[in-house]
């Protein structure tokens, strides 16, 4: 596992002086956000320990599922990290950059120059939209998105049983 001296000392600090790093999270994004380079440290770390746990889960998954198996995967990063191929489906839940702004403002506490910040350190709107296989459209209300999501599950379901035995099965070349 990842050590908390492997990270410069904003961040060790931080991780050394509490239990969890979540307990902190909103302060590390203020910090790995600002710094590029530190950013790619820390993905160079948690990646591949990331990655690991993905295949292991979908190795349970595969031997405990009776019917179908689907796996979903809450990737935040997955258009920097260029291994959508490797995923059957991509999904990606879009919204309007503006409205993004507001609601990171709105349900996060950050200041706009904040919430800005964050979002130009990752991939681009149409970097998102070009590895997607299914947009979800989270411009609207709570109960819109509840309504596509309940949706894609059965054409997540629909798809996974058009492919034998009901299981997403890896791309090739990925297990």
């Amino acid at each position: 596992m990842a050590r908390a001296d492997v990270f410069p000392a904003p961040v060790r600090g931080r991780a050394e002086n509490s239990s969890t790093v979540a307990a902190h999270r909103d302060r590390l994004g203020e910090i790995i956000f600002a710094d590029a380079a530190l950013r790619e440290r820390l993905n160079a770390i948690i990646h591949p320990l990331v990655g690991d746990r993905m295949r292991e889960l979908e190795r349970e998954a595969g031997e405990v599922a009776s019917e179908v198996a689907i796996v979903v995967h809450d990737i935040p990063l997955l258009a920097e990290t260029d291994v959508a191929g490797a995923f059957n489906v991509v999904v990606v839940v879009d919204v309007p950059p503006r409205l993004q702004v507001d609601r990171l403002a709105r349900e996060r506490g950050m200041t706009r120059s904040q919430a800005e910040a964050r979002i130009g350190a990752q991939a681009a709107r149409e970097q998102r939209l070009a590895i997607a296989t299914i947009v979800v459209d989270n411009s609207g209300s709570l109960a819109d998105l509840d309504r596509q999501v309940a949706e894609l599950w059965g054409e997540l379901l629909r798809r996974a049983r058009a492919l034998g035995r009901g299981r997403f099965s890896p791309p090739a070349g990925t297990t």
